[in-house]
């Protein structure tokens, strides 16, 4: 990763180069996304940095899971920091489906599964992203209501305002394709 100055960061999440989004806002995600790049980098690195940031995922599954969440959050803040970011990297409930006398079905995602969600994640000291998971999207009895929820509560929660959270230091992009997608260069 580079920061604004085409400085390297030592972080590496892929080998693949990643796409450059625009700001343009489509509001549902495509059938068939493409992980092809849109454009080449155009900064070279010139030195290396280090980067602190948490990541999390897969939960909240349970109560308790939602009990401890603000726990670990300021247990993280304490031990650590020097992190920028938090990145939840998706599924926010468990994907079982029901098994009914009929045949398996999907589960209901009632809207305050993503409010609690939210709430649980206010505790975090720094900005927060939310890559969206299948389990509390397409695992889900209704599909649009709950990318309507996730996208309510969860998709721009990192532009919370009212937080409290120290500047990113950085303007974040999304893809004009996939709003769900995100990109930022750090400064």
């Amino acid at each position: 990763v580079l920061d604004g100055e085409g400085n390297m960061i030592d972080i590496a999440l892929s080998s693949e180069p990643s796409q450059s989004p625009s700001t343009t806002n489509t509001l549902r995600p495509s059938s068939s996304p493409s992980i092809e790049p849109t454009t080449t980098p155009s900064l070279s690195p010139t030195e290396s940095k280090s980067l602190t940031f948490f990541a999390i995922g897969d939960v909240p599954y349970s109560d308790l899971e939602a009990c401890l969440i603000p726990h670990e959050l300021d247990k993280a803040a304490n031990s650590v920091t020097d992190a920028k970011f938090m990145l939840h990297l998706g599924d926010i409930r468990d994907g079982k489906p029901y098994n009914v006398d009929w045949g398996i079905q999907p589960r209901p995602c009632p809207e305050i599964l993503y409010q609690n969600v939210a709430t649980i994640f206010e505790r975090s000291s720094i900005p927060t992203f939310f890559s969206m998971g299948d389990n509390a999207w397409l695992d889900c009895e209704d599909v649009d209501e709950s990318y309507t929820f996730w996208e309510k509560h969860l998709l721009m929660f990192n532009e919370r305002e009212d937080l409290g959270w120290p500047a990113l230091g950085a303007t974040v992009s999304r893809n004009e394709n996939h709003i769900e997608m995100y990109s930022f260069v750090l400064k």
